[in-house]
């Protein structure tokens, strides 16, 4: 098969994971952990391939999940598709991680926001109210399970459960732009990270990610929005939540940095570093906390530095 037939068998081939990854997330309740690693077949054939091809790519990759939800079909174009062609291409440019990530989050919370505003239009609603509309489904929902699943628990119990579920429901509505921008930066960090072993494996030379941090001054971005939630009330609260979401977020991709810089100093074994982080995302109950934490305190402790001196241009992972 001649290059030309190439690129285009391992673009449909990539079309078409990416768009299936995406797909499952509209049938399974567990299928948003696949659709979280849809821009990473496209992000690696963006790569390898100009922008523009895999651009179009993407654009075939949306037909899949179009065909079952249209609205699917766009959201998955503008937030998935296009989001993994620029983490290919930014990866190739060679950005500093934070322009790949933050160039990824930026599109896709952009995405996210105009898909809002659209779907609140053709519901005759503003985008607060459908924000709204869908909190108070979810708290009907509440209501409808514990009122037929309840089975002989004491009614107190039932009462303060809905009532606790319901704060919850509220929470989460009221911090709708923090949970997005904060989900896209993780999904960002994801796939980013998963593109670089593909690219490594095939011998790509990659500037070392292990020493990132944020700057000193976004302390106060954490600070701040902390005290405005704890002390403040309506807006200033609502508002210091969402930034505070933002906030931490960073924070727990610098102390994953540092965990990831131990463990590779320490030369440990893919088989042992996998299941920590699997750990700390998804089975420690506070570990994502105790780790935006740890990242906050480089500021002051500088951990790496503690354990090996940094080189002057902070190397390379090839080296």
């Amino acid at each position: 098969m001649n290059r030309k037939g190439n690129t285009v068998a391992e673009g449909v081939a990539a079309a078409g994971l990416s768009g299936a990854l995406y797909t499952a997330s509209l049938f399974m309740p567990a299928g948003i952990m696949t659709a979280l690693f849809s821009p990473l077949p496209l992000a690696f054939y963006a790569w390898r391939r100009p922008a523009w091809t895999a651009a179009l790519f993407a654009l075939l990759a949306a037909l899949i999940p179009a065909f079952f939800a249209p609205i699917g079909g766009a959201s998955y174009l503008v937030q998935f598709g296009l989001g993994g062609v620029l983490l290919g291409e930014a990866m190739k440019r060679g950005w500093r991680p934070e322009y790949i990530i933050g160039s990824y989050t930026l599109l896709t919370t952009a995405a996210a926001l105009v898909i809002l505003v659209v779907t609140a239009n053709a519901a005759s609603l503003s985008p607060a109210d459908l924000v709204d509309s869908i909190a108070a489904e979810w708290r009907k929902a509440i209501s409808d399970a514990l009122g037929t699943g309840a089975g002989e628990a004491p009614r107190e119990t039932l009462v303060a459960l809905e009532s606790r579920l319901e704060e919850v429901v509220d929470f989460l509505a009221h911090s709708f732009f923090g949970l997005t921008v904060s989900i896209n930066l993780l999904t960002g960090w994801l796939n980013a990270a998963w593109l670089r072993r593909l690219v490594r494996a095939r011998g790509a030379k990659l500037d070392n990610w292990l020493y990132w941090k944020a700057p000193d001054s976004w302390i106060w971005a954490l600070i701040l929005p902390a005290l405005a939630m704890l002390f403040g009330d309506g807006v200033v609260k609502m508002a210091g939540t969402n930034i505070l979401f933002i906030s931490v977020s960073v924070y727990f991709l610098q102390g994953l940095a540092i965990i990831q810089f131990i463990l590779t100093e320490k030369k440990t074994s893919p088989l042992i570093r996998i299941p920590i982080y699997a750990l700390i995302v998804l089975y420690v109950p506070g570990a994502p906390v105790a780790v935006a934490v740890l990242g906050a305190f480089d500021m002051w402790l500088n951990f790496r530095s503690r354990i090996v001196k940094p080189p002057a241009d902070r190397g390379n992972e090839n080296k």
